[in-house]
C-alpha cells in the first residue's frame, strides 16, 4: 500500500485474530459458533457449546467454534466453512461487516445461511432467560 493511503480508513482492513477450537482444517459446518472474546477459550464456555451441540444432535464433524478478537467479515468465514447456520455471540452487525440492522435472538436467512446474534457467551452462560431465548431460536434454525 502506498504511504499516502496509510492513514486512510477506506483502505484499512480490520485486524482479526481467529482461533478455531474444534478442527485444525476448515470443515463443512452445519453449525458455526462465532464467539467475540478478549479471553482464551474457557473450559466452562466450551462445555456449554458442547451441550448445545448435543441437544441439537450435532456430530463433532458438523461443528466449529471460532474464538474471534476484533471485527470480522462474517460472510467470508461462513463461506469458508460452507456453514448452514451461524451463531454469533457478543457481536453487533457492524462488527461482522454487515451493513444492516439486526436484532439479537431473531434468526435471519442471509446469503444462503441462517444467522443468529446472541449476547456475549459469558452473559448467556450466567443468565437462564438468555439461555431459554437462545434455545428457542436454535431449535427453529436447526429444522
Amino acid at each position: 500500500m502506498l504511504k499516502i493511503y496509510e492513514k486512510s480508513r477506506l483502505y484499512k482492513l480490520p485486524e482479526t485474530e481467529a482461533q478455531a477450537i474444534k478442527h485444525k482444517e476448515k470443515i463443512k459446518a452445519k453449525f458455526l459458533f462465532v464467539v467475540a472474546s478478549q479471553l482464551e477459550a474457557q473450559k466452562e464456555l466450551l462445555e456449554m457449546l458442547d451441550k448445545i451441540c448435543m441437544a441439537l444432535k450435532l456430530q463433532e464433524n458438523e461443528v466449529e467454534y471460532l474464538w474471534i478478537k476484533g471485527q470480522i467479515h462474517l460472510s467470508e468465514y461462513a463461506s469458508a466453512y460452507q456453514a448452514k447456520n451461524v451463531l454469533c455471540f457478543g457481536f453487533k452487525a457492524e462488527d461482522l461487516m454487515l451493513n444492516m440492522e439486526l436484532k439479537a435472538y431473531h434468526p435471519y436467512v442471509f446469503q444462503g445461511y441462517n444467522l443468529l446474534l446472541a449476547n456475549n457467551l459469558m452473559d448467556v452462560y450466567e443468565n437462564q432467560s438468555l439461555k431459554a431465548k437462545l434455545w428457542a431460536n436454535l431449535q427453529q434454525m436447526n429444522k
